[in-house]
């Protein structure tokens, strides 16, 4: 029973040998891959040069080194290949040992009858530390072909920020052109204003996942700082590296007593407790979590109030008529399906309606429009080319609906209609018309 152990120990060995067997094969390949590839671009002797008898010894030299380290690789190849077949001879003999000893510990096991429960729960166990051992393994095979040093993070960082700021550069655009189909009225930013909540939300995990006991507080104000500052992006980072230098304290060699600088953290709300206790529980694979957090960018709208005068004002705090005014203007100054707009006056106020009829007579000549209206202006100076009046089969019981007429505006019925329904009739159109003077 005692001897488990000392035989798992033995397997894993085999098995950790047969990782690297199978990554030095891997390694020998690429290198002869790629000396081949060298090799194959010799000169054609299409060049010319000025001094032939140098050039003449470079190719001469090259040729040698190519073949010769070609000759130590095929070297290599034979070796490898004999120690995989001297592997394999081991591992097969020492199978059979393993199988006489397996053989005798079964019988050990089953002759222990009282303890047949603790033994099946051994034997679990022993089948997940093996494969859990193997895995291990494995993975610190992987680890080992990365060098991650400061130069390389630094570098890596600085794409992923640049990339990130790539992503916003392209959703400009986009952000830019709604500007213009509102015709100025709706301003989108999306250069400051982050999701606080999720970074707030991924900063929170990764704190609670390794243990941190960082109070959540801290988390949201970090995030809120982030978000509120004039670059997001570089203020993020600056946090990112005060992280860092606290996850690297405790295993500099010429560590001090002193905690690193962090002026970021310190108006975040982290406390010279939160600080200590992150430089001795904050590791690598922690701070690299840290570091994978991306930031998402959301739009912000406004409201242009006056774009002489550059004044604005939150999208969501405009009134409805000016929200309708804006969004319709967008809607209007696209292309595309066709575009069903039910009783748009109900939030438009009337001084908008002008610049929506001159934005409706271009609209309709790039898309089919179809307006639900109680309002003349749309109907009629929107130059509609099919009106269709809709009434009740039966007016005093106001059950089914019916189509009363179709046509255009030339049609006397249609101009009965528009001016008895939208207007108020014959006699306060005309009424209108004498009050106002025109």
């Amino acid at each position: 029973m005692d001897q488990v152990k000392h035989y798992v120990n033995e397997k894993n060995r085999f098995d950790e040998f047969s990782l690297e067997c199978s990554s030095i094969q891997d390694g020998i390949l690429n290198l002869k891959e790629l000396l081949e590839k060298y090799q194959g671009k010799a000169s054609d002797g299409s060049e010319t040069f000025e001094n032939e008898d140098i050039l003449k010894c470079l190719n001469e030299s090259r040729s040698k080194l190519l073949e010769k380290t070609l000759n130590k690789v095929q070297e290599l190849e034979e070796l490898h290949s004999y120690s995989v077949v001297r592997h394999k001879e081991l591992h097969a003999n020492w199978l059979k040992i393993k199988k006489t000893f397996d053989l005798e510990y079964e019988n050990t096991k089953e002759k222990s009858e009282s303890s047949q429960s603790t033994l099946t729960t051994i034997k679990e166990l022993e089948k997940k530390i093996e494969d859990l051992e193997l895995e291990i393994r494995k993975k610190q095979s992987l680890f080992s072909k990365v060098d991650m040093t400061d130069e390389t993070f630094n570098n890596l960082y600085e794409s992923y920020i640049n990339l990130q700021i790539s992503k916003i550069d392209r959703l400009k655009k986009p952000t830019e052109t709604f500007t213009q189909l509102s015709d100025g009225l709706i301003k989108a930013d999306l250069t400051k204003t982050i999701d606080v909540e999720k970074m707030y939300t991924e900063i929170n995990s990764v704190f609670s996942t390794y243990s941190l006991n960082i109070n959540k507080s801290r988390a949201e104000k970090l995030s809120e700082l982030v978000s509120s500052s004039s670059d997001p992006l570089k203020t993020w980072k600056e946090a990112l590296y005060e992280l860092k230098a606290l996850s690297e304290f405790n295993s500099a060699p010429d560590a001090q007593d002193e905690l690193p600088h962090s002026p970021f953290l310190d108006q975040s709300g982290f406390s010279l407790a939160n600080r200590k206790k992150m430089s001795e529980a904050l590791t690598s694979e922690c701070f690299l979590r840290l570091a994978s957090i991306k930031l998402d960018f959301l739009p912000k709208f406004s409201y242009q109030t006056d774009s002489t005068m550059g004044d604005e004002i939150p999208f969501e705090e405009a009134s409805a008529g000016q929200q309708a005014t804006a969004l319709l203007n967008v809607l209007l100054n696209q292309d595309g399906f066709p575009l069903i707009i039910d009783q748009p006056e109900d939030d438009i106020d009337n001084r908008a309606i002008e610049k929506i009829i001159t934005n409706l007579w271009g609209s309709k000549k790039k898309r089919q429009i179809i307006i639900s209206s109680h309002n003349a202006n749309l109907v009629v100076n929107g130059d509609s080319e099919l009106i269709i009046c809709c009434d009740y089969k039966e007016i005093n019981q106001q059950t089914k609906g019916h189509i009363k007429y179709e046509g255009s505006i030339d049609r006397k019925e249609i101009r009965n209609e528009i001016t008895s329904i939208m207007e108020g009739g014959e006699r306060a159109f005309k009424l209108r018309k004498e009050k106002y003077g025109f």
